[in-house]
């Protein structure tokens, strides 16, 4: 009887995910930004290439050429996974923003929402990429 509960025990440790584990789609690569979508009067133009977002698998290298400032921030901003589909990304020691990712025929779609648990928001951004 002892050893079937030690046997039940070490399958039942063995079978935990860590947080490293988690089952998240890879994001990691050179994502070139072809719309943003959000709550404004009107949905900016931007040319493919003029905001890039060069992915690794804990930072994220944000460049904007582009006229819209508001679009992307630049510099080097370090992001974590909340879950299976959340990203967090740390812009500041005050500012994190959760993203809700989505990869499919090499376009990622990161649909801004707020940290599990709080309340759901409307009209938040929707950002498009293409390697």
């Amino acid at each position: 009887m002892k050893k079937l509960i030690l046997f039940i025990s070490i399958v039942a440790l063995s079978s935990c995910k860590s947080d490293d584990e988690l089952k998240h789609p890879n994001i990691a690569g050179n994502w070139k930004m072809v719309t943003y979508a959000g709550f404004l009067p009107e949905n900016p133009t931007i040319s493919k290439g003029d905001i890039i977002w060069n992915i690794n698998s804990n930072n994220i290298v944000m460049t904007n050429n582009s006229e819209y400032d508001f679009l992307s921030n630049e510099g080097t901003f370090t992001y974590s996974w909340v879950n299976e589909r959340i990203i967090r990304v740390k812009y500041s020691n005050e500012i994190d923003l959760y993203y809700k990712v989505s990869v499919k025929d090499q376009v990622l779609q990161l649909m801004e929402t707020v940290k599990p648990g709080d309340s759901e928001m409307t009209d938040l951004a929707v950002l498009t990429f293409e390697k």
